[in-house]
């Protein structure tokens, strides 16, 4: 007698459309998938994709980046950055392993990182803790 068990087969992926315009820091512990326009920072504990729409400006940090569209400003990866054909980056390039493909327009430095160093530069995004000021009395 087979068991019946079900399985959870969607992920969750934080997505901004090719119609939004985002501002600021997206943390996620999920995959973050990127088709509109993004500038600020960007951290998730999974990949991080900009499609062939996106127009990103900032900080990426992820484990594995595909890029697709344009981004400018400095990655880092735990794993492997990917450039496809038709990625446009501009910037500063710190990652493990990197893959870039026939087409890609690349105009950065690129520094070869270890996981540790890695793990370094993430500690440095915890915000820090927000201070509330009493109310003033009357």
């Amino acid at each position: 007698m087979a068991k019946n068990e079900t399985f959870d087969q969607t992920k969750d992926i934080v997505r901004i459309p090719s119609c939004a315009y985002v501002k600021g820091f997206l943390k996620s512990e999920s995959d973050i998938r990127i088709d509109g326009t993004f500038d600020g920072v960007l951290y998730s504990k999974g990949r991080i994709i900009l499609g062939q729409e996106a127009k990103c400006n900032g900080r990426i940090f992820s484990n594995t980046i595909e890029i697709q569209g344009n981004f400018e400003g400095e990655v880092y990866a735990c794993d492997v950055m990917h450039l496809h054909s038709s990625a446009v980056f501009k910037g500063v390039c710190n990652t493990v392993k990197i893959s870039i493909d026939l087409g890609a327009k690349f105009s950065a430095n690129c520094n070869m990182i270890t996981s540790d160093d890695y793990a370094r530069e993430v500690e440095k995004l915890e915000p820090e803790k927000t201070i509330v000021p009493e109310a003033a009395e009357a």
